[in-house]
């Protein structure tokens, strides 16, 4: 009677132990789901954050325009890319340009971004960049890698050191960018005039700087 006594309590001893560790796998399981959660709706809330910043919709006539102006420079295509340029120039939804990114931080040095806020910033160029692209081109492979954050960080440092009062390309930046993969056939030059600025200037000073070479 003794002996299964002590059997009926080991199996209900191990049955109880079984219990406690299904209810704490129960628990994990619930919270590692309630922490999936919170970050499939950081990634949402950050997705419809970007699909409502700022965008850059070229019109089909402008697209078709400097595709044909692209396959032939005739002074006839030249004059319908104006055109049509002119046209979307004039009718353009300005309400859509001025959802920037909001970032308050102050810089008081450009020339000493962090490689962070430069990836933020090349990101943001990029995706605007893809949005022309992909309307006349069909395409919209455009990647921001690391080499590329640490070139740019080279090239600003480069410019920063030297004495440049008339704003000249400083191509041996260019060339010496402390990377083997980025290759850089020419660069556009932006200023601020506002010292300090806000990463919030920058990012307007990049969709004024690619929204005007159409102008």
């Amino acid at each position: 009677m003794t002996e299964t006594l002590t059997a009926q309590q080991n199996v209900a001893l191990r049955t109880s132990t079984e219990l406690t560790a299904a209810i704490a796998v129960a628990a994990d399981a619930k919270s590692k789901k309630e922490e999936a959660d919170k970050a499939v709706k950081r990634l949402e809330d950050k997705l419809t954050s970007l699909e409502n910043l700022s965008t850059i919709e070229i019109p089909e006539e402008v697209a078709s325009a400097y595709r044909n102006f692209y396959e032939d420079k005739s002074e006839a295509n030249k004059d319908k890319l104006f055109d049509a340029v002119q046209t979307w120039w004039d009718n353009r939804d300005y309400s859509k340009e001025n959802n920037y990114p909001v970032d308050d931080t102050v810089i008081n040095d450009l020339s000493d971004l962090t490689k962070e806020q430069i990836a933020n910033l090349s990101l943001y160029q990029a995706g605007l960049i893809q949005q022309v692209r992909k309307t006349i081109w069909g395409d919209s492979e455009i990647l921001v890698t690391e080499d590329v954050v640490t070139a740019m960080k080279n090239i600003t440092t480069a410019y920063s050191n030297m004495s440049n009062p008339d704003g000249d390309h400083l191509f041996s930046a260019l060339t010496n960018d402390g990377t083997d993969t980025t290759h850089w056939k020419a660069e556009n030059l932006g200023y601020i005039k506002a010292k300090p600025t806000t990463m919030s200037a920058l990012y307007k000073g990049i969709y004024k700087s690619i929204i005007n070479t159409f102008w």
